[in-house]
């Protein structure tokens, strides 16, 4: 499961408590998220 933290004026994204990524905002992660999802499920 996805865990957004807001930090310092950024968002960081953890997944299952790994740090995955940073972003400004957290509609930013959100649409990386999906992107990274739809690249592994062959939609891109």
């Amino acid at each position: 499961m996805y865990d957004f933290r807001p930090v310092r004026g950024h968002v960081e994204v953890y997944l299952d408590g790994v740090f995955q990524f940073s972003a400004d905002t957290r509609a930013e992660a959100e649409a990386e998220i999906q992107n990274k999802q739809e690249e592994e499920h062959g939609f891109s």
